[in-house]
């Protein structure tokens, strides 16, 4: 019988072109995993290093050159890992949609970076034995580009702010006039001012921007300066005009958030933020009566966990660059008891009007009735996960901000 060498010779014909066919799918689907791969590390590198560089402004050109450093510090790398991103383009702008500018004249209101990362000769290995661009040969390599915008932007309230509240220095009672009138509330940045006060300020003497008698009053509730608390603090009756009866004991000592002394300390440490008590902007805050001494274990554990607990003040913490932020501490701001003339505020009193960062100067916390708890005034525009001040200018004193992409 005679074979069918015809259909035979078809079939192998048509088993080459399908073997061709298949090799050059093949070879394409490898070059194109080979772009997706490269392009997510460009974009895992872009993302990574454009929260880095956020982190680090601070509306000065100091802030500028250290988030360029951190975006070479990246160690995201591309091709498995195995090499670098050549000069990624780094730019700064003062909203998402820029402008963008890589050397700005002012760093002031730049809250935003735009990190550019980019693979120039991506080597492609099979596409370009293909014709496949209108008879025009495929290049051996390509471009391969990711970018990424990542900002200060404002948060919400459950960020971990410690449960400690200072006055601000001014009569503003809405967290809208703080903003336009005095974003700092009053404060001077290197100063010291009270977190924690004393059973009784005119007695014992609190941190040193807040000693003059009226911010003392503005706290206290006690216009006339008296210590067994019978002074005329809402404008008749006895008492401090809040909780006080006995001018000690049941002053208010800047608590809040919480009843509980446990749950102080980890509010402290900011490894808890499910307040009993949240903050929110434009309300009363939460008075937590009594001294809470025992939350000083929090404080004191806090300022140990610093990678920088020698520094005596936030501008050395920052000329040696080496704190990883754990003295940083957001506290939110309230309006006090009275206004500066010695008024009771009535129902604008303890309005939380915003939120300062400070930092703890000494990790000494006594947990006396005497005893004052001072940190320093660093701005108002604190910045999660940063040991640097925010950017602050006109963004500042609206609330608390997170480092997050937005591109």
């Amino acid at each position: 019988m005679m074979r069918p060498t015809s259909k035979r010779g078809f079939v192998l014909v048509t088993t080459a072109l399908a073997i061709a066919v298949l090799i050059a799918v093949s070879g394409l689907a490898i070059d194109v995993g080979r772009l997706y791969i490269a392009r997510s590390e460009a974009q895992a590198f872009a993302d990574a290093a454009a929260i880095a560089a956020a982190l680090e402004l601070d509306g000065t050109a100091a802030g500028r050159t250290a988030a360029i450093a951190a975006v070479s510090a990246s160690r995201n790398r591309w091709n498995w890992g195995t090499e670098s991103f050549q000069s990624p383009a780094v730019e700064f702008g003062a909203t998402p949609a820029g402008p963008w500018d890589a050397n700005p004249a002012t760093m002031t209101g730049r809250a935003y970076v735009r990190v550019n990362a980019r693979i120039p000769n991506l080597r492609l290995y099979f596409a370009p034995a293909l014709n496949v661009r209108n008879g025009t040969r495929v290049a051996e390599t390509t471009l391969v580009g990711a970018t990424a915008i990542a900002g200060q932007v404002l948060s919400g309230n459950t960020v971990p702010v410690i449960p400690l509240s200072p006055v601000s220095h001014t009569d503003d009672v809405t967290p809208a006039d703080m903003h336009n009138n005095n974003p700092d509330f009053g404060l001077t940045i290197g100063e010291d001012y009270t977190l924690k006060w004393p059973g009784d300020p005119y007695r014992d003497a609190p941190c040193a921007g807040d000693q003059s008698a009226v911010w003392i009053r503005k706290q206290d509730g006690n216009s006339q300066g008296n210590s067994n608390g019978n002074g005329n603090g809402n404008g008749g009756g006895n008492g401090n005009g809040n909780s006080s009866g006995d001018g000690n004991s049941n002053r208010w000592r800047g608590f809040t958030l919480t009843n509980s002394t446990h749950d102080m300390r980890e509010y402290m440490l900011g490894t808890d933020s499910n307040f009993d008590f949240p903050i929110v902007l434009g309300q009363p805050i939460h008075e937590t009566g009594g001294d809470h001494g025992g939350s000083r274990f929090g404080m004191q554990d806090r300022f140990n966990e610093d990678s920088n607990t020698t520094a005596r003040s936030y501008s050395e913490y920052k000329a040696a660059g080496n704190g990883n932020g754990r003295r940083l501490v957001i506290a939110a701001i309230n309006t006090g008891l009275m206004d500066s003339l010695g008024n009771s505020l009535g129902a604008n009193r303890q309005i939380a009007v915003g939120y300062g960062l400070f930092f703890l100067t000494e990790n000494v916390f006594d947990p006396s009735d005497h005893a004052s708890w001072c940190a320093e005034y660093v701005g108002n525009m604190p910045v999660v996960g940063s040991s640097k001040g925010g950017v602050g200018g006109s963004l500042g004193g609206q609330g608390l901000y997170v480092v997050r992409l937005v591109q």
